[in-house]
């Protein structure tokens, strides 16, 4: 019988040796987005135009600190709803999309790879969002479409009407592959917008019943489990609606990011189904050690990139292997977690095994053990 995939002896031992330590955290300070203090902090701060006689609040998302003020109105606007007073103003799980922008950015991943333009690079057009960058457009649908659906859902409050300003593309085709407003997104890509308005009209409407949200990830209420479904289901349908829409805009990046950028759109689908907790400390937490500080060039070889540490180098392999395997298996080891995952207690499970077990060697097995027993005994979902 063949191997589902191979994997050298090499890479197999390291892959043993570096399990255990993959989510151990070493940082001392969790950063801000970068430019966050530069970013508008509510619709006020954006420009008011006139068009055909009527005023516009008109947003440029690919400009990066407006991009990024729309992540700001939407923190500012659910604070009331997910924001227990003991976390200082961190807790909000829309701080993961914020985070993930951030670096993003910081990683040079918003920036013209084909180096034609000065798009993103510092000292010249800074601010800006290359419009084929395949990372920043698949980030438009969890920025501009999730902002879009909290106005349709009277999260947010607009004086006038909101515009978002097209990319510069010369392709009509491509510019009409995004959407610019409420109805321009209802149209295009409906079930997006109904699964982000859905999660906002939720909960404004259990803000009475549930002040104060997500206080521990393994103690969640069903109206905080509840919740954070609601929030994944809208983010991995936003990332389901962008993966064949923008498979093009892969091309520009090397090899070896094109494989890491796919295996971690496959990561999301397994992390969004144990109900993750995407606040501040945990995003950044795991982003600052994990993840690669710069984009992946041709020759870099996860996990022997001589400039990334250990726990980098293992967090790349471990997720690459993982998409290897789940498309060697037709989605049978995503198939599997799901169905782990289709009760409070497999999501229980899933999240700690996530954040807590790896870190704990002596408990690895028996969190696996107690993942696995979730799949046997699960009706399904």
């Amino acid at each position: 019988m063949q191997p589902i995939f191979t994997i050298t002896n090499r890479k197999l031992l390291y892959f043993a040796l570096t399990l255990p330590i993959l989510w151990i955290i070493k940082a001392n300070g969790y950063p801000l987005p970068p430019l966050w203090d530069q970013a508008p902090n509510s619709l006020t701060d954006y420009p008011v135009i006139k068009s055909h006689g009527k005023s516009i609040i008109s947003i440029n998302p690919w400009n990066y600190t407006q991009r990024l003020g729309l992540y700001k109105c939407l923190l500012n606007a659910t604070d009331p709803y997910m924001q227990p007073i003991h976390m200082h103003g961190k807790s909000n799980i829309l701080w993961g999309l914020a985070v993930q922008l951030g670096w993003q950015k910081e990683t040079g991943r918003l920036n013209d790879l084909t180096n034609t333009t000065q798009c993103g690079l510092p000292g010249s057009d800074m601010d800006c969002i290359w419009p084929l960058s395949w990372w920043g457009s698949i980030n438009y649908f969890l920025s501009a479409i999730p902002f879009l659906a909290s106005l349709k859902a009277n999260m947010i409050q607009a004086k006038y009407q909101v515009i978002l300003t097209q990319p510069k593309l010369k392709s009509n085709v491509e510019k009409a592959k995004f959407c610019f407003s409420i109805k321009d997104c209802y149209h295009k890509y409906n079930s997006t917008m109904v699964m982000w308005t859905s999660f906002f009209t939720h909960i404004l409407n259990i803000k009475k019943q549930h002040p104060n949200l997500l206080r521990n990830m393994n103690q969640l209420t069903p109206s905080e489990d509840q919740i954070l479904k609601l929030m994944w289901t809208a983010h991995t349908q936003s990332l389901h609606a962008t993966l064949e829409l923008f498979a093009t805009k892969v091309k520009y990046l090397s090899h070896p990011e094109q494989k890491f950028a796919l295996s971690w759109a496959n990561l999301v689908y397994f992390i969004g189904s144990c109900h993750f907790i995407t606040d501040f400390n945990n995003t950044v937490s795991m982003q600052v050690n994990l993840l690669p500080k710069r984009l992946l060039r041709n020759g870099d070889n996860p996990p022997f990139v001589k400039d990334f540490n250990q726990d980098i180098n293992a967090c790349l392999f471990i997720t690459e292997a993982l998409r290897d395997a789940n498309l060697a298996t037709d989605n049978l080891i995503l198939t599997l977690w799901n169905k782990a995952m289709c009760t409070p207690k497999g999501r229980r499970d899933g999240r700690f095994f996530l954040t807590h077990a790896i870190t704990q060697p002596k408990t690895l097995i028996s969190s696996f053990l107690r993942v696995l027993g979730d799949i046997l005994k699960s009706p399904g979902c």
